[in-house]
């Protein structure tokens, strides 16, 4: 194992963070078009910069190999100046992406903020914090780098005083970590993407919603 750094992002990480989504998340199932597929990232990753209050980076021999950010409500966002212009990434799928792939891209997107915003209308719980992302490499897992990835947002919710804090995860994710650190499955939602001419093609993800009590 090289050198493990934890700090805090720098302009020069957002692509090597893109690349790792790319990598981790399976985005290049949507398309093989380099270009789209940036753009499409850089979407996504635009809502996890747009309100992050906190965000800490891993890098092992200057290699970024995991992130994790969060919110604190009523802390100001700190990273909007990492943002790429969503609408020049717009212009980018419009003009390279066919429009199967389009819909895909945009069905996925919205699909997920309205799962999101429903599993917290039914939690009924007023947080105080949002464990927002957490990504690691497949070469860093097993390393403890994502657990002290972890404990680096943990810390800062407790500094800030946010005690009760929600994530989002699903299927395709490793919500296991999580249960094992001691959070509580609160909710549950099963969304049906569709893809393809007149929703042919369907996939269907298990999306959780957990919570956890923090400095009780």
């Amino acid at each position: 194992m090289g050198n493990i750094i934890i700090r805090d992002m720098e302009i020069g990480d957002v692509a090597d963070i893109k690349a790792a989504m790319t990598d981790v998340w399976g985005y290049s199932d949507f398309t093989k078009d380099e270009e789209v597929l940036s753009a499409a990232v850089g979407l996504d990753f635009n809502q996890v910069l747009h309100g992050a209050t906190f965000m800490r980076i891993a890098t092992v021999d200057d290699k970024v190999v995991g992130v994790v950010a969060g919110i604190v409500k009523n802390q100001t966002p700190s990273y909007r100046h990492y943002l790429e212009n969503g609408t020049e990434l717009a212009m980018v799928i419009a003009k390279k992406a066919s429009s199967m792939i389009q819909k895909a891209i945009y069905e996925y997107l919205s699909k997920q903020r309205e799962v999101y915003v429903e599993l917290l209308k039914e939690a009924k719980e007023d947080y105080d914090g949002t464990l927002e992302f957490l990504l690691l490499s497949e070469k860093a897992q097993g390393l403890g780098i994502g657990k002290k990835l972890y404990t680096a947002l943990m810390d800062y919710f407790e500094e800030t005083r946010a005690k009760s804090i929600y994530l989002f995860t699903d299927t395709h994710s490793n919500f296991g970590f999580y249960e094992h650190l001691g959070w509580s499955r609160r909710l549950e939602y099963n969304a049906v993407f569709k893809f393809g001419p007149f929703g042919l093609y369907k996939m269907k993800i298990m999306n959780y919603l957990y919570d956890i009590k923090v400095g009780i």
